[in-house]
């Protein structure tokens, strides 16, 4: 069994590229720059919401090649 360091959490801003590595990535694209970049979306800008539904849980998974 592989242990976790307790402190594998990091900010969105700490993450420089999000392809290095596996990642477990919380918030949509309006507010997490991180996920915005897995996505391919503008973090942020208009329409980033698109495909989410308020008060409702998206779980995806993205291959990134890494």
């Amino acid at each position: 069994m592989e242990k976790l360091n307790v402190g594998a959490a990091r900010l969105a801003s700490e993450i420089t590229d999000v392809n290095a590595q596996n990642l477990i990535l919380i918030g949509g694209p309006c507010a997490n720059k991180a996920v915005a970049d897995v996505m391919g979306v503008a973090y942020g800008a208009s329409g980033c919401e698109a495909g989410f539904v308020e008060g409702e849980a998206l779980i995806k998974l993205y291959d990134t090649g890494s």
